[in-house]
């Protein structure tokens, strides 16, 4: 045998997340929403969302919209990395949509900031 070739209209889609632009003052709480795009049903999802912890304390996620009868865990398994795990016990695909609002605290010294929003890998 010479060789095989896959047919070249054949793709695997992968799931967007992004997360939306925000603001906030110094002490401030904000709900990050991570957005949810897929072609796919899957299930099951997790992604570590990664961020400067000089003026930004993380908290445990928030179910969104996309997410039916879905479970959320999280972790921080360094300093800057909230870990996100989330799956259906009955198999429940993911939707599109807010997957989880992740909350985040501004230190009092921190600066008034504007966060752009921006595309994350899963």
């Amino acid at each position: 045998m010479a060789g095989a070739s896959l047919d070249a209209t054949i793709s695997v889609a992968a799931p967007s997340l992004s997360v939306r632009s925000i603001a906030g003052a110094p002490e401030a709480r904000l709900l990050v929403a991570i957005d949810y795009t897929s072609d796919t049903n899957a299930p099951t999802l997790q992604f570590d969302l990664l961020y400067s912890t000089t003026y930004l304390a993380s908290g445990d996620p928030m179910r969104g919209n996309a997410l039916s009868d879905h479970s959320v865990a999280s972790t921080e398994p360094s300093p800057g990395v909230r870990r996100v795990v989330i799956f259906s016990g009955s198999n429940s695909p993911i939707t599109n949509g807010v997957l989880v609002y992740v909350p985040f605290t501004l230190a009092a010294n921190a600066p008034e900031i504007a966060w752009s929003g921006a595309t994350i890998g899963a």
